[in-house]
């Protein structure tokens, strides 16, 4: 219903509607319904205000205040500051100088009287009045504040607890004698604020009411949006209540006398209780504009109780407090077009917006051939925020605009829309460099699957709404393709541009397809991967050909193959990965090895003046005049971990070719080899190590096939390298050249390199010992003997030189059967015949086993004397550091030995050893007759040491005593 309804159009927002499909949204609409402005957010109902003198729109974004002139430029942006909840509300005064805004906050508050927390919090209700010429707040007002505009607790109607909103402002509003006219649904009053004087003036309704109210049901209940109404001066607002229905309501107010007299009220048929929130305007004709907020109601009433306009939203979905007001103004962005290509009877529907434009009144579509040449076709009235265009277009027709209309039918500034393409096929076509090579349209666009298509004279235009966007094709190629059934055929809609070569040639991409045409080969068919790589490849037509063939399965193998005029295309896969070309010397060579080296992997690329292409199990390379080798298998695995064609071995020299022995295979580089057997698999030689191997027999010699390839020492061995074969190294260093270890003695030389690399690179290869009994083989720092009764010991250093003396393994002291081992301070070796021991003052010395008296408990050290004899030849002895040892003169065997140490031994070497009265020692030195004393027996007497006085005393037979 519109007759009766106040000049001016709606403004509002609702809420979330939760449960409910509706969006936050702030709106403006006419009286036929028709949505004018709408905007999505989280902010209050946009509201038309007086801002110094002149309209403006104040609408809440956050917790600021935005205030928007009728161009929808910001004028003031009101930041209020302490603003906790977005719940406010704001009022100008008549001048548009001043502004009331409402806010509530948290506040800290003692609720152990009421029975709550001592550090409670509480909503406490905020006035601003606010200077709008600088955005300074002039006067504030809190519920809290002490003083005597203090709103207290037992103010309130609601039970006070933790967070309450104990107050309920709603609204404030100027009275008209300048006063503040607060609204407070919680304590069911409506408060006259004194700003001068900072206290009340009077309170109507509620706890503290000053009023007697006279008429039926007079006393309000819940006051929102307090106000006078301008022409009677009566006090109006709504009242909610929470069982009954809201009404507005209008009092007579004697301020003197404090009566109150309820002269007018209104409320709807059907009943809304407990609105909550809500407003209630008073119009220029006396109307009143009333929103019960919490039901998502707007109604307009007349002063005689008619409900002259009614609005409603989805039960469940709050609103805001409504307004209606006069404003003008533009769209507040660009006019917005949409349009769709599904042509009916030669119309082709538009959709237009331009939202926030309020005199817009219909819609005006002109069309043509180009920008400056535009014809009007359809004028149409504005249905809604959005309006749908049906708009005649000829075939012909290239661009469009629509123009936004005013109720003279005049075009309204800025209403214009940028221009418009009929369609995605027509504008590429428009842009094309020379358009006319499509020819003329011969008709608008039909649709075909999930595109349109639209046939010229000379061409076809397809637009796919699945992404591929607008495809031209035109010439031979066009006609081929419709000759093959075009896009509803077996090749399908394009899937891509068009590509035209050079030389006239073109290609059409469709799907897993590609269609290529050239005037010297026609049309064929390139499908799957070989489809795939024709148009990942640059220029393809120039370094391919054109296709002489379609794509057809490999009959010699499991993939596809294509021959063009250049290459012939093979993928290992019809359906993924990559094709390659194969040519020339390579392609023949490659027909004879396909079964060995696979479908191609890469493209012929230019190598140390050849050509090499790789293939799944190997490559051919091939000179200038045609010639070819290929490695294969094993070999080629190893050359590409070892750098390929860039790398340390050069380009092979010959084919991969069968070893003497029968079993194993080679391939020859440029600088050095790789070989391959079933049981050392693929290894590695080049140079000085190459060398080597190859006069020691190569694979048929004692050391085999290489099992690795050539390897760098590191640590303290590092400048060495080496190469592993089957029965052992190829060693090599600047010092010593190439040698090579096996057997016992290489796997004694590698496991001395767990302590450090002391014992230096080979100087020699393995040879035989001089006794025949064994081999040995001599290092930077030492010598390694084997023989198979002792295996392999090193032997170094000043115990090597001392064995020497005695003619190496073929003296009396043999092989060594014990490495070096440290003892005493020094060291001793074992051999067969004895042993050799060393110290830092003693050297080294040799003696039969019988002498080895190192590892006796009396510890007399190392021996500092070879073997002697005494005079006589009575017996044989050795010196140590700290005692001697005697072969034991009256045994028959002359074997077992006789250690002297310690105390007697320093006594004995006193008095002149076996040259003295003592003679020579017959029995080892054991405890005497008296406890704490040693006793040693002699040829002629005795040798006894007390260790209660650390004194020896020699006894000769001959009755002497020292």
């Amino acid at each position: 219903m519109t007759e009766g309804v106040a000049p001016g159009l709606l403004f509002g927002s609702n809420a979330d509607g939760g449960n409910v499909p509706v969006p936050s949204n702030m709106f403006i609409h006419d009286n036929n319904g028709r949505t004018l402005l709408s905007l999505s957010g989280d902010g209050s109902a946009p509201s038309v205000i007086n801002y110094l003198g002149r309209p403006a729109l104040a609408f809440r974004s956050g917790y600021n205040w935005d205030i928007l002139g009728n161009d929808w430029q910001s004028l003031k942006s009101l930041q209020i500051p302490q603003q906790a909840f977005a719940q406010s509300h704001l009022q100008t005064n008549a001048d548009g100088t001043k502004a009331l805004v409402t806010m509530k906050r948290l506040a800290a508050v003692d609720l152990t009287p009421h029975g709550g927390a001592k550090d409670a919090k509480v909503l406490e209700s905020v006035v601003h009045e606010v200077d709008l010429a600088t955005g300074k707040t002039t006067f504030q007002w809190s519920s809290l504040a002490a003083g005597a505009a203090q709103i207290p607790f037992d103010d309130s109607q609601v039970p006070i607890i933790a967070n309450v909103d104990y107050v309920g402002l709603n609204a404030a509003a100027y009275d008209t004698d300048g006063k503040i006219l607060l609204s407070a649904s919680s304590t069911g009053s409506v408060y006259k604020l004194d700003q001068a004087t900072s206290a009340f003036t009077w309170i109507l309704g509620g706890e503290r009411n000053q009023f007697e109210f006279t008429g039926t049901n007079a006393a309000p209940r819940r006051p929102i949006d307090a106000s006078r109404e301008p022409s009677t001066g009566r006090l109006a607002f709504l009242d909610d209540d929470a069982a009954a229905s809201a009404r507005s309501v209008s009092y007579v107010l004697d301020e003197t006398a404090k009566t109150a007299k309820l002269v007018w009220q209104w409320a709807p048929e059907e009943g809304l209780s407990d609105v909550r929130t809500g407003g209630n305007q008073i119009l220029p004709n006396g109307s009143r504009l009333v929103t019960f907020g919490g039901k998502g109601a707007v109604a307009e009433v007349t002063p005689a109780g008619k409900v002259v306009f009614e609005s409603q939203v989805p039960a469940g979905v709050e609103i805001d407090r409504a307004q209606r007001a006069a404003w003008s103004a533009p769209g507040f962005d660009a006019v917005d077009i949409g349009a769709s290509t599904s042509y009916d009877e030669g119309k082709i529907p538009i959709s237009a917006s331009w939202n926030g434009a309020t005199d817009l009144v219909s819609w005006r579509v002109s069309a043509g051939p180009d920008k400056d040449h535009l014809t009007p076709v359809l004028t149409a009235p504005a249905t809604g925020l959005e309006t749908t265009l049906r708009a005649p277009i000829a075939p012909t027709t290239v661009v469009y605009t629509v123009t936004a209309l005013d109720k003279n039918g005049t075009p309204i500034p800025g209403g214009t829309s940028s221009i418009q393409y009929v369609d995605e096929i027509i504008k590429a076509v428009s842009l094309l460099p020379d358009p006319s090579v499509m020819g003329t349209p011969l008709g608008l666009p039909t649709l075909v699957g999930t595109g349109w298509v639209r046939e010229f004279s000379a061409g076809l235009g397809y637009y796919s709404y699945a992404g591929t966007g607008t495809v031209l094709i035109h010439g031979p190629l066009a006609q081929a393709y419709q000759a093959l059934g075009g896009i509803t055929g077996p090749l399908g809609p394009p899937t891509g541009p068009a590509a035209t070569y050079a030389d006239g040639g073109g290609a059409l991409p469709l799907g897993n397809k590609t269609l290529v045409w050239s005037a010297a080969t026609g049309a064929r068919t390139l499908t799957g991967t070989i489809s795939s790589t024709w148009r990942r490849t640059s220029n393809p037509a120039a370094k391919f050909g054109y296709p002489t063939s379609d794509t057809v399965k490999d009959p010699s193998g499991a993939g596809c193959l294509q021959t063009f005029a250049l290459v012939r295309l093979y993928a290992s896969s019809c359906d993924t990965g990559q094709a390659f070309p194969v040519s020339g010397a390579i392609g023949t060579r490659w027909d004879s090895l396909k079964q060995w080296l696979g479908y191609p992997v890469d493209f012929p690329q230019a190598v140390g003046g050849r050509q090499m292409q790789r293939f799944q199990n190997g490559a051919i390379l091939s000179t200038p005049n045609g010639a070819t080798t290929f490695v294969f298998g094993g070999i080629y695995a190893r050359w590409q971990e070892l750098g390929g064609p860039t790398g340390f071995l050069g380009l092979p020299t010959t084919d991969e070719l069968p070893v003497g022995d029968g079993i194993g295979r080679v391939s020859e580089f440029e600088r050095g080899s790789i070989y391959w057997s079933p049981k050392s698999g693929v290894g590695e030689v080049h140079g000085g190590i190459r060398t080597r191997w190859l006069q020691l027999g190569g694979p048929t010699g004692f050391l085999g096939y290489p099992e690795d390839y050539e390897r760098a020492y590191a640590g303290t061995a590092a400048g060495g390298r080496y190469s592993s074969f089957q029965r052992g190294l190829l060693v090599w260093s600047p010092e010593t050249g190439v040698h090579e270890v096996h057997g016992a003695i290489g796997s004694r030389w590698q496991g001395s390199m767990h302590n450090g690399f002391w014992l230096g690179f080979p100087l020699t290869d393995e040879m035989p010992a001089g006794s025949g009994r064994g081999s040995y083989q001599v290092f930077q720092n030492g010598a390694i003997f084997w023989s198979p009764q002792t295996d392999a010991q090193i032997i170094r250093g000043a115990v090597g030189e001392k064995w020497a003396t005695q003619g190496w393994d073929s003296g009396w002291l043999g092989f060594s059967t014990w490495e070096e081992m440290p003892v005493n301070g020094g060291v001793i070796q074992r051999f067969e015949g004895g042993v050799i021991t060393w110290g830092p003052s003693a050297g080294a010395h040799m003696m039969p086993h019988a002498f080895n008296q190192v590892f006796s408990p009396t510890n007399m050290g190392v021996a500092t004397t070879d073997v002697l004899t005494t005079p006589g030849g009575q017996a044989q002895y050795v010196l140590y550091e700290r005692g001697a040892a005697y072969t034991d003169y009256a045994a028959s065997s002359k074997t077992d030995t006789i250690p002297i140490h310690g105390g007697i031994w320093a006594k004995y070497q006193s008095i002149g050893t076996h040259n003295s009265c003592l003679g020579l020692p017959n029995t080892r030195e054991y405890d005497g007759s008296t406890p704490g004393t040693r006793t040693q027996y002699f040829a002629n007497g005795t040798l006894t040491w007390s260790a209660a006085t650390g004194q020896t005393v020699a006894k000769c037979y001959n009755g002497k005593t020292y």
